[in-house]
């Protein structure tokens, strides 16, 4: 790829660009905004502007005059490219880290020197993906010195204790008095949702059908106009992440899951928040006893 393999940030959001464009299911000539792709990654524009040039300079995009960069690779294409990319250190030692997360071989509390020994990486990597960790609410650096570990979902109880709390709230968030559609962005994530349940899900990886569940679930808290309700789902999602997208999924509760969806989003777009709040309360319950 066209960016330096030793500047682990644009190498990331290199990777999440074209987890993207594959979740988007962008066709050529896909506009991609570099402020918008900033404010979606949470980074500033610098990384992203030099992830798209790496990608500008294999192919996959193209400058026009005017400005913009536009999509030229098609869906087949993406995901070969996808599969050839050089491997990401970033990206690998997060991985590792986030599977010692999971299976309790992480230490609730440890230091970078820990790791260190443990793993053959600069302090730089270890710290970019420690503070990554931390910004999504697995870790907090400790007062004193190291890190602790949070809670996450990687048992069956914490599992059931999540959706506890999300059987509490998202019911609710429809309900919400302040509660207002957008319906460009509705439909979109209908017809997404739609596909899915039509048989694109089996064409999809775990981490784009995560992706275009939690957007789901993130849209109706955005609709709610309660930034409690946003950032408790936002939570969720990055705390689901962790071991959802490394799941093996159940097919044919993915495609009643899509259906569930498109029930809650028809009631929603129909104005009946009563008989949404009702359909999302079952669609939970439902997959609280599925997942795991």
């Amino acid at each position: 790829m066209g960016a330096d393999s030793t500047n682990y940030l644009p190498a990331d959001i290199t990777r999440q660009i074209i987890g993207h464009l594959r979740q988007q299911r962008a066709e050529p000539g896909f506009r991609l905004v570099e402020r918008s792709l900033a404010t979606q990654f949470d980074v500033s524009r610098s990384p992203v502007r030099v992830a798209l040039d790496a990608l500008l300079d294999d192919g996959v995009i193209e400058a026009r005059d005017g400005g913009g960069r536009f999509l030229v690779m098609s869906q087949e294409q993406l995901e070969s490219y996808e599969q050839t990319a050089p491997a990401n250190p970033m990206g690998e030692l997060y991985d590792s880290l986030i599977m010692e997360q999971i299976s309790g071989k992480l230490a609730e509390q440890f230091s970078e020197a820990d790791l260190l020994r443990r793993y053959d990486v600069t302090r730089g990597l270890l710290i970019k993906v420690l503070g990554k960790m931390a910004t999504e609410g697995l870790i907090e650096r400790r007062k004193g010195h190291g890190w602790r570990c949070l809670p996450i979902i990687n048992t069956m109880d914490s599992n059931y204790r999540s959706y506890e709390f999300r059987m509490a709230i998202e019911p609710a968030l429809l309900i919400s008095d302040r509660f207002e559609i957008d319906r460009e962005r509705l439909r979109q994530c209908y017809t997404l949702q739609k596909e899915m349940s039509e048989g694109m899900l089996f064409k999809m990886s775990p981490g784009e059908v995560f992706e275009a569940n939690a957007d789901f679930h993130q849209m109706l808290a955005d609709f709610s106009g309660n930034t409690f309700f946003q950032e408790s789902i936002r939570k969720q999602n990055q705390l689901r992440l962790i071991l959802e997208n490394r799941a093996a999924k159940h097919s044919e509760r993915m495609v009643e899951s899509s259906l569930e969806h498109m029930s809650i989003m028809e009631a929603v777009g129909a104005g009946d928040s009563t008989a949404a709040a009702n359909l999302m309360s079952y669609h939970l319950t439902k997959s609280s006893r599925s997942f795991l």
